[in-house]
């Protein structure tokens, strides 16, 4: 770089000869544009080979091609100035290379975009680009195109060169600007994007140069070409990151609104100009393009908002239920439970109508575990909470209190007299929902008679049975349930060991009936 300084603009402070000069700077061009070229197509060749995709091997590929033609173009442009004595700002061929590299930069931007945003929308990603590019686009025409067409000094081929740069200009600036606002990209992409930008700038340079008259060859804008030549190899050699070349998306904060920056910068612009003079097609059409598509993408923004809103509610409501609901079973957990016993006590203090629990819990469940496996004690809890819920209403509320516990709330059950007649009927419902022997085990003898011995102990209250002040207290309610329960259990324990039946008011056998194994709770 700093030979290229000495050879360019600093020429006349070391005295150096303007031939002698100029051939250096061309000949240092040259160099620079080859080794970018080979830099870049060998990491184009790298990532291939790592298996990174077309996705990250496009990018490097479009711009290593976009340095083949800079390299070509620049042997040519040496060689009609050094060796045939010509003017190479006015050979076809020279030209012609130099807009195909206009051409290819921004097509490599637009396919780093396209890699960085893969799973972006694209709807977003197209109308960030028509905001940022729109904006440029008029900056540059009126800026650069319009006072050139409007001097009508120019030729036809200066025109399309002018207004390739400026497009090629816009589309890099834009393709960066999308870039930057939707992910933080490697050093890697950072650097080819700065290249970029640096060409692109170059571009206008020159333009504004030769627009004033004040160009002179080997100036400022080839110190330009050469630092974005440096650049370009810089990247090439750079680490792109692991896993994700192209950077990591970003969903949000400043950089977010870089594609209006342009569009802001713009309006105002063609503001000043319809002050000064009658605008022109381009700039009016521009102008109302522009404003279709910051509606669009404002409209996009409200879409987006919502299904986001929408995504929101249902990962709180899948959230909800997993919070207030017991995963082996499918049935209420403790906490769903409690908050529906409370919230029916208060609904039933107004009301007049009596609250009823009832309270379940398996005996010789430990022994199922112990003899079966945990899989054949799922099976046994999703069989036991399939039976509950076919005995009561499908607004009545089972849960699973924990381990072989289940309960029941049956709000609203009947008026405050009849409580007691409802906790009967609620109890004889349980008990013939559990009336079947439970049965598994593979036919192994042992498993088998393990889940026969298995029992239900139940335990009912109604609201209507406590003492008037107690009513409306869950605690109380579920203490009497609990406490019945349990007089059910110790029945149990006294009837076998007198050699009763085992079919008894509070408990009865029941079936497994094939449900199969759950999950291990």
């Amino acid at each position: 770089m700093l030979l290229v300084v000495v050879a360019g603009p600093g020429r006349a402070v070391v005295v150096l000869p303007s031939g002698t000069s100029q051939a250096v700077l061309d000949l240092l061009l040259v160099v620079l544009s080859v080794t970018a070229a080979v830099l870049l197509c060998r990491r184009a060749l790298l990532t291939a080979r790592a298996g990174r995709g077309a996705r990250a091997v496009a990018p490097w590929a479009a711009y290593g091609a976009a340095m083949v033609f800079y390299s070509a173009a620049q042997v040519r442009f040496a060689w009609v100035e050094l060796v045939l004595g010509g003017d190479p700002r006015r050979e076809p061929l020279t030209s012609a290379g130099y807009l195909v590299v206009a051409l290819l930069i921004p097509v490599a931007m637009v396919l780093a975009v396209r890699a960085a945003h893969a799973s972006t929308s694209r709807l977003r990603t197209l109308l960030d680009g028509l905001l940022a590019g729109g904006g440029l686009f008029l900056l540059g025409w009126l800026g650069l195109v319009a006072p050139a067409l409007s001097e009508g000094t120019v030729t036809r081929a200066d025109v399309v060169l002018a207004s390739g740069s400026v497009l090629s200009a816009v589309a890099v600036t834009t393709a960066t600007l999308v870039l930057a606002a939707r992910c933080r990209p490697p050093a890697s992409v950072q650097l080819l994007a700065t290249a970029s930008l640096v060409a692109a700038a170059g571009q206008l340079a020159y333009l504004l140069l030769v627009r004033s008259g004040e160009f002179v060859p080997g100036g400022w804008p080839a110190v330009g070409n050469a630092l974005s030549l440096v650049l370009a190899s810089a990247a090439a050699v750079a680490r792109g990151g692991a896993g994700r070349p192209w950077g990591r998306e970003l969903t949000g904060g400043v950089f977010a609104g870089l594609p209006y920056v342009p569009f802001a910068s713009a309006v105002p612009t063609v503001l000043v100009a319809a002050t000064q003079r009658q605008l022109g097609l381009v700039e009016l059409s521009a102008t109302l393009l522009l404003t279709a598509v910051l509606v669009l993408r404002q409209a996009l923004v409200v879409v987006e908002n919502r299904r986001l809103a929408r995504e929101l509610q249902l990962r709180s409501d899948a959230l909800t239920a997993l919070a207030y609901s017991d995963q082996l079973t499918g049935l209420a957990n403790r906490a769903a439970f409690t908050e529906a016993l409370d919230a029916a006590l208060v609904a039933a203090e107004g009301s007049g109508r009596a609250v009823v629990v009832a309270f379940c819990d398996l005996d010789g469940f430990k022994a199922v575990n112990d003899t079966c496996g945990h899989a054949e004690g799922d099976a046994l809890l999703v069989a036991v909470a399939q039976r509950v819920r076919t005995a009561v209403r499908a607004e009545d509320v089972v849960a699973r209190l924990g381990g072989d516990e289940f309960a029941v709330l049956v709000a609203d059950a009947a008026p405050l007299a009849g409580g007691e007649q409802a906790a009967a009927e609620l109890r004889q419902r349980l008990l013939a929902s559990l009336a079947v022997p439970f049965s598994g085990g593979a036919g192994v003898a042992e498993p088998r008679r393990v889940l026969e011995a298995v029992s239900a102990s139940v335990g009912v209250a109604a609201s209507s049975e406590l003492p008037t002040d107690l009513r409306t207290s869950s605690d109380a309610l579920v203490r009497e349930a609990d406490q019945r329960m349990y007089a059910a259990k110790r029945q149990l324990r006294q009837q076998r060991g007198a050699g009763a039946s085992r079919q008894v008011p509070h408990h009865l056998g029941a079936g497994l009936g094939g449900a199969r194994p759950g999950r291990r709770r």
